[in-house]
């Protein structure tokens, strides 16, 4: 008996929803067979570029009962936000039944049809959005089915953390696989021809920062071809009338349905060895396929196996933080993301771990912006605690390069960064208002980047030698030795402040251990006249200004 069967995938118009949330189509009546295919667009993070949506989807349909194959490809356009197809269908038979979706940037033979899908131009600097899911052993039913398309394409996010100037220039250069795919064995193939990715953007008024280069590409997602590894990619800034700045980062990670994420401030390229972090993200749209036995192949093994990278660890309020977790998810890469509750057990075993253990070597991008806590213990990442003051290093913190610190903490406790060394780069949140004594004693930060913070207390950043710039909020004090002896400081920006903090204190010790050219930025005359009058800040001979600094 044969049945006729609609087989119809729903794209929902591509609602923004958060990640792991499975939107569906209002179900129509069943007329025989009705599949309702829905993929998820959006990241976790809120400022990503929304994905493109496709244009056209195509169906592959195979009697594994009989051999043959019913349709290499059958195709149908988007018409009110629906994908539409009708095909007779065995109900006592079982099937293959492959889905791809894309905006036409690939393409196939019409004999194969999704047994091979390839590039439409190997040579293109900028592929598209691709979709693609399969079921196995399918046997049709009068049931809807829903299912779950994950992208087929890796996703590339160059990610500005600060802002650029209008006319600047960022490039991506590096050396693509040209991979094809078949949707029908969910294979990534490897065609051995290579494509140089040369994509420049020009900065405008809409790309100024957050996400501002979005690439797509087939790159493996299989057990036997677990991810695409780019030892030549290199990130170029040139600013307006200037020449370029290049940094070249080895170890690149490409995988389907995942997204690569370089983040960085671009403009530092042209001032400082600027450290970049560097993560494999697949929270960009991992959404489960559906249940049953359509997930097994016809041999009954699992399809979509576990991923071999994963650069993400999410705790829970009993999971806690291992040094064989650190060990497996961090592997030979330098990047490490931390979702979900952190306690004072954790940032232990990441403090050793970063200290005397196996992460000393490296140069770790630690991004703890999805982690819960909102106070960190004191000497989060020291080993040597607070007695090492004014004494040699014993353990420094060798292992940790930047950090990314989340909302809702609200201040860097005592010695939390102190000797991490090679600590370049801090993101702190504007919830935090008060950095606390020690706090980044002798580290290796270049900018602390922090307009609302409003507490500086004792030797918080002490003899930090890389330090440059310092960006305060409305500042209520700066306790003695604040910054004494980071002597390279040369821009202090103050705008923020409203009025002369209290207290009498020297914030950069006596003038021998005190910038020597450092400039400081105020809001008004008044201000100004303020600081420069207070016995406290007089005697340093700083330049003073009265306006804002271009940082």
């Amino acid at each position: 008996m044969r049945t006729k069967s609609h087989l119809a995938t729903a794209l929902l118009a591509f609602i923004f929803t958060s990640c792991n949330q499975q939107e569906l189509m209002p179900e129509p009546s069943p007329i025989g067979l009705t599949f309702n295919v829905s993929a998820e667009q959006m990241s976790r993070a809120g400022i990503n570029a929304a994905d493109p949506s496709p244009t056209r989807a195509l169906m592959y349909v195979k009697d594994t009962t009989t051999g043959t194959v019913v349709t290499p490809a059958q195709e149908s356009k988007l018409d009110n936000g629906l994908f539409q197809f009708s095909i007779e269908l065995d109900r006592n038979h079982k099937y293959t039944v492959a889905f791809w979706a894309d905006a036409g940037d690939y393409t196939f033979d019409q004999s194969s049809g999704l047994s091979s899908i390839r590039y439409a131009d190997k040579t293109s600097q900028t592929q598209g959005i691709a979709y693609t899911t399969t079921l196995r052993n399918f046997t049709p039913t009068e049931a809807v089915r829903s299912v779950t398309l994950q992208h087929a394409v890796g996703k590339l996010v160059v990610r500005e953390t600060g802002n650029l100037n209008t006319g600047d220039k960022v490039t991506v250069l590096f050396t693509r696989t040209n991979y094809s795919y078949s949707a029908v064995e969910s294979k990534y193939i490897d065609d051995t021809s290579t494509t140089s990715i040369n994509h420049t953007l020009t900065v405008d008024n809409a790309t100024k920062t957050g996400d501002i280069i979005t690439l797509y590409m087939l790159a493996p997602n299989t057990a036997n071809e677990p991810v695409m590894i780019v030892n030549d990619f290199k990130i170029s800034y040139q600013p307006v009338n200037e020449s370029a700045h290049q940094k070249s980062i080895s170890n690149v990670p490409f995988k389907a349905n995942y997204r690569t994420l370089i983040a960085g401030n671009f403009m530092s390229l042209a001032k400082v060895d600027q450290i970049f972090s560097v993560g494999l993200d697949n929270g960009w749209n991992d959404l489960p396929t559906t249940g049953g036995d359509e997930n097994k192949s016809e041999n009954g093994t699992e399809q979509n196996p576990t991923p071999g990278i994963n650069p993400e660890i999410t705790l829970t309020n009993t999971q806690r933080l291992t040094e064989a977790m650190l060990n497996e998810t961090v592997g030979s890469g330098n990047a490490l993301k931390i979702n979900g509750p952190m306690k004072d057990s954790d940032f232990g075993v990441l403090r050793e771990w970063l200290s005397t253990g196996p992460g000393a070597s490296k140069r770790l991008a630690l991004d703890l912006g999805s982690a819960s806590f909102t106070s960190m213990p004191d000497s989060a990442f020291c080993t040597d605690g607070l007695r090492i003051f004014e004494k040699p290093a014993v353990n420094p913190t060798t292992g940790l390069a930047s950090i990314v610190l989340p909302t809702g903490l609200t201040a860097i406790s005592a010695g939390a960064f102190l000797d991490c060394v090679n600590l370049h780069t801090v993101t702190i949140p504007s919830t935090v208002t008060t950095i606390e004594e020690l706090a980044f004693y002798r580290s290796g930060i270049t900018k602390l980047d922090a307009p609302s913070v409003t507490v500086v207390n004792g030797d918080a950043c002490e003899e930090c030698e890389n330090l440059t710039t310092v960006v305060l909020g409305n500042i209520t004090k700066i306790a003695n030795g604040a910054f004494r002896k980071s002597q390279n400081i040369t821009i202090m920006d103050l705008t923020r402040c409203t009025a002369m903090p209290t207290g009498n204190n020297a914030p950069f010790g006596n003038q021998a251990n005190a910038p020597t050219n450092m400039t400081v930025y105020v809001a008004t005359a008044t201000i100004m006249e303020a600081f420069k009058n207070n016995p406290m800040w007089n005697v340093y001979g700083f330049n003073w200004v009265v306006g804002t600094p271009s940082l």
